[in-house]
């Protein structure tokens, strides 16, 4: 009679996916869920306002997409339909329709990214269920939410919030494909990955390998019919992903030029700025590479822990490094002795693992312009992974097995690292550390004595292990509480992170910051508001009512307190040629435009940079072409706003008398 092998661990989960786990839970699961998704709204809602109208660049945008089809088609900056943002629009989208309906309020930019946040705690939730069970997956969801860096982004305007959600939701598309051998659900998976692509272009494809290798090890049908599925997985991604790319390169009519290109195709857009460079540097410019270190660091496995990353994502990441080393050794080993292994369980670690191991490998290595916000795409896999070896390292431990140690040995890892980055800024609730420290050594210290005794109480084993989480998760815990309810940092918008609000620099630096916070408050000065007055009141027949030179410090206030259509020169900074000197000689030739706004620093680039620089072409176009308009016209006092103060004086032209 043969005998019928039974599936045995694979590398760490068991099976999760059993009918009576999709079947009745117990109602603590559904009211443990429902508490982690609460938890998580607190955190991403909480005093929204404070954010104001988030990433001025964006919200200007939106402001733009919610009037006006092409603008929202394109994720135009402004009216004008000159240059778009340097990203897709899909992020923007549930922004500009909620402006729509309600009206231009900055919760109804912040609102979709706090319910985004949400919604991904959730999926997460459900995805890992499917995988490792239901005590793993809330604890995956828990550690999400209370992930710093997630709690800063989730309360801004930025797309990677948009982008996370779709990971996940592709994620648990994939792992439905594979518990039902569906191509259907394989599909979906791939057009939500391609929506993240349409949300922040390539860093949605840095999980791609991850979930081909899932699938190939997990399916269990024939793999002619495995590269069959995957093929049209491949053209569903492709399709999902370029969609906008090709609407805007082939665009017929007239079109916005592509911000952030250098061409002004979305193509040069995705794998240019925002594509390759990022992960290679500029060739042929450095700079990029050099704004790279200043905000990450220098690349290196070390990045993620370096005094950028460390508060924001690397809490759980020795854990993990432990769960996954683990994983593969027990996971190998099963292998060689030939015990069957369920390929569901596999290919699990393979995307968790997988996805966590791509992303900490492009963020780490990257030469260009890396965000240390953008670690927020690792946070999902960080909670899973940890999460699950959590969970069986605590059934090991209760089973007296000799996996028993690595328990405590993960607690005691994750406890000390805690203490080194909260050590680092002392500053920032600095108890903390001292708090985790004796739970730690507690928890540990019980975890070690129980597995030394002959017999030990079951109420004591759990008490230690609930002791021992809660130390793991105290420190990242109180870093995201304070993240949301402390100090607001001047340029949250501009660089959303967790932990203490940086000590004001240089004074040029400290008026840096304070036109960003305003900008984000959408604050107008006396100075800016009499130009813009002047301007409206002036400009009867003209569809711009001001062009405004040197990137979106300049124009923001402007763009987001005129009721008519006034137009950011140059995008972002400044440097994108939109509109070009024959553009502009354009506008203001047919009526479209009479009044352009510079200032002192801007009117000396043709003399000192020539005239090949966007900004210093179209400036010395005005100032030969338009004439200067008195100050006292339009100003009562000296200029106080802070762009005033870092590029001096407002300086107003008028083309019509040129």
């Amino acid at each position: 009679m043969t005998s019928v092998k039974k599936p045995v661990e694979a590398g760490l989960a068991t099976p999760a996916a059993t009918a009576h786990e999709r079947g009745t839970r117990p109602r603590w699961h559904v009211l443990a869920l429902g508490a982690i998704c609460v938890l998580a709204g607190v955190l991403y809602l909480w005093a929204l306002s404070s954010l104001g109208y988030g990433r001025p660049y964006l919200a200007s945008a939106v402001l733009a997409m919610s009037q006006d089809w092409q603008a929202f088609l394109f994720g135009s900056m402004d009216l004008s339909n000159t240059v778009t943002i340097d990203k897709p629009p899909l992020a923007l989208w549930p922004q500009a329709i909620l402006v729509s309906i309600f009206g231009y309020h900055g919760w109804a930019l912040l609102l979709p990214q706090a319910l985004g946040g949400v919604l991904t705690v959730f999926l997460l939730h459900r995805t890992v269920r499917l995988w490792a069970g239901e005590k793993p997956a809330l604890l995956a969801s828990l550690i999400l939410a209370v992930t710093p860096v997630a709690v800063a982004i989730n309360r801004v305007n930025l797309p990677d919030t948009l982008l996370i959600l779709f990971c996940v939701a592709a994620a648990y598309a994939l792992t439905r494909a594979l518990l039902r051998d569906s191509t259907g659900w394989l599909l979906l998976g791939a057009g939500l990955l391609g929506c993240g692509f349409a949300t922040k272009m390539l860093q949605a494809w840095v999980v791609v390998p991850a979930f081909v290798v899932a699938y190939l090890i997990g399916s269990r049908t024939s793999w002619r019919r495995r590269v069959a599925q995957l093929g049209g997985a491949a053209a569903v991604l492709l399709a999902s992903s370029l969609w906008w790319v090709a609407l805007v390169d082939l665009w017929p009519g007239r079109k916005p030029y592509v911000g952030g290109s250098t061409d002004g195709s979305a193509w040069d857009l995705v794998f240019g700025y925002s594509g390759l460079s990022r992960l290679i540097g500029d060739e042929g410019d450095d700079s990029l590479a050099q704004a790279g270190m200043t905000f990450s660091g220098d690349p290196g496995w070390g990045r993620l822990f370096n005094e950028h990353f460390a508060g924001q994502i690397s809490w759980f990441l020795p854990l993990c490094a432990l769960v996954l080393v683990v994983a593969a050794v027990r996971g190998g080993r099963n292998l060689l002795a030939g015990r069957h292994i369920s390929p569901l369980w596999i290919s699990g670690w393979a995307m968790w693992g997988g996805w966590l191991l791509s992303t900490a490998a492009a963020f780490s290595f990257a030469e260009g312009l890396i965000h240390p916000y953008y670690a927020t795409m690792a946070a999902p896999a960080v909670a899973a992974v940890s999460a699950t070896g959590l969970a069986v390292f605590s059934r090991w431990y209760r089973a007296r097995s000799g996996g028993g140690w690595l328990l405590p040995a993960g607690i005691a890892a994750t406890g000390a690292w805690a203490f080194v980055v909260a050590t680092r800024q002392p500053a920032w609730h600095g108890w903390v550390r001292w708090a985790a420290v004796v739970t730690v050594v507690i928890a540990v210290g019980v975890l070690a004595v129980t597995l030394l005794a002959k017999r030990h109480s079951t109420v004591t084993a759990r008490s230690a292990a609930a002791a021992g989480l809660a130390a793991v998760l105290l420190t990242p815990a109180v870093w995201a509480t304070g993240t949301a309810f402390g100090e607001v940092a001047p340029d949250a918008a501009e660089n959303p992170l967790a932990g203490p609000v940086p000590a004001p620099g240089d004074p040029m630096q400290q008026v840096d910051m304070q036109i960003a916070e305003e900008n984000r408050e959408r604050v107008l000065h006396s100075d800016q508001r009499a130009v813009l007055e002047h301007v409206t009141a002036n400009a009867e027949g003209q569809d711009i009512v001001l062009a405004v030179e040197g990137g979106i410090s300049q124009s923001a206030p402007y763009i987001m307190n005129s009721e008519r259509p006034v137009s950011g020169m140059g995008g972002f900074l400044g440097g994108d040629p939109a509109p070009s000197v024959t553009e502009l000689a354009g506008w203001v030739s047919s009526g479209r435009l009479r009044f352009v706004l510079s200032n002192q620093v801007l009117l000396r680039m043709p003399e000192q940079v020539g005239t090949s620089h966007p900004i210093a072409a179209r400036t010395a176009w005005v100032q030969e072409h338009c004439e200067t308009v008195d100050p006292a016209s339009y100003l009562d006092g000296a200029p106080t706003s802070p762009t005033a103060k870092l590029f001096g004086g407002p300086v107003l032209f008028d083309c019509a008398r040129g």
